[in-house]
């Protein structure tokens, strides 16, 4: 994507999660024009639509695209892993993404709008069992809203891939103009895709 490309001129994206590859993808919705806000990981629907309706108010200002990456956990073996670790992370790297993905669905589904979602995964088993659990569970739940939504005018896609957690500068440039391209209308028949940066 050449400078001054401006993709996303006039979107307004919302950012949940952590980690650089998130940072990277921000960055360059900015550079190629868009909106950024940011929101944190969210337990059940009713915070989700707080947050999406939000922004829902005014036409200019609604949310068009919502990335949202999981977290990094420190290793747990899974002989003495405990609930509470298990539901932190399925919190964040799966119950989070599907509400925030219902909330912006049940603000475009029935309007003109049109809307993208893009999921950052990791791509290697680096955490522990729950978080490769959570993993397989988002590639079904990228396929499966990605065929429910696309009638709606809504795209699932995610790029899946270490780098989304740590990169080199030119891997999350990379990165950065992928997710561009997959929140832009050039990427408007992209749907519930999975696609990788090489780390």
């Amino acid at each position: 994507m050449s400078n001054g490309a401006q993709w996303l001129a006039g979107k307004v994206a919302l950012l949940v999660g952590e980690g650089p590859g998130l940072k990277a993808v921000g960055e360059a919705i900015v550079a190629a024009g868009g909106q950024v806000e940011y929101g944190d990981f969210c337990d059940d629907l009713e915070g989700a639509k707080s947050v999406i309706g939000a922004h829902s108010g005014d036409q200019t200002s609604s949310i068009d695209i919502l990335v949202h990456a999981g977290t990094r956990r420190a290793p747990v073996a899974s002989e003495t892993m405990s609930l509470a670790d298990w539901r932190d992370t399925m919190k964040e790297n799966l119950d989070s993404k599907f509400y925030y993905s219902s909330a912006l669905a049940n603000q475009v589904i029935g309007t003109d709008q049109r809307a993208s979602i893009l999921y950052l995964e990791p791509a290697s088993a680096i955490d522990s069992t729950s978080s490769m659990a959570s993993n397989g569970a988002m590639s079904s739940l990228t396929k499966t809203l990605a065929t429910e939504w696309a009638r709606d005018g809504i795209r699932v896609n995610a790029i899946t891939s270490d780098v989304n957690y740590e990169g080199g500068l030119a891997q999350l440039q990379a990165l950065g103009h992928l997710a561009t391209y997959l929140c832009s209308d050039y990427a408007a028949y992209v749907t519930g895709a999975s696609l990788g940066i090489e780390d």
